[in-house]
């Protein structure tokens, strides 16, 4: 398995990227209360919200 990284991408407006990547499951940005809780696998709908901007929809998938 390849070394974790931060990549910083653009995407162009109407263009889309799709990625594919192993999770364990666990919650660890800091300030998050822990959670005992681990997703199951499944389909997924991610939304961002911060003031009165909010992303479009974003499906994924947990395997």
């Amino acid at each position: 398995m390849a070394k974790p990284s931060n990549v910083e991408l653009v995407i162009d407006a109407g263009k889309s990227e799709t990625a594919k990547f192993t999770w364990d499951r666990n919650r660890s940005t800091p300030g998050c209360d822990p959670v005992t809780l681990k997703p199951a696998p499944g389909t997924y709908v991610f939304t961002a919200k911060l003031g009165s901007v909010q992303s479009n929809r974003s499906v994924f998938d947990l395997e």
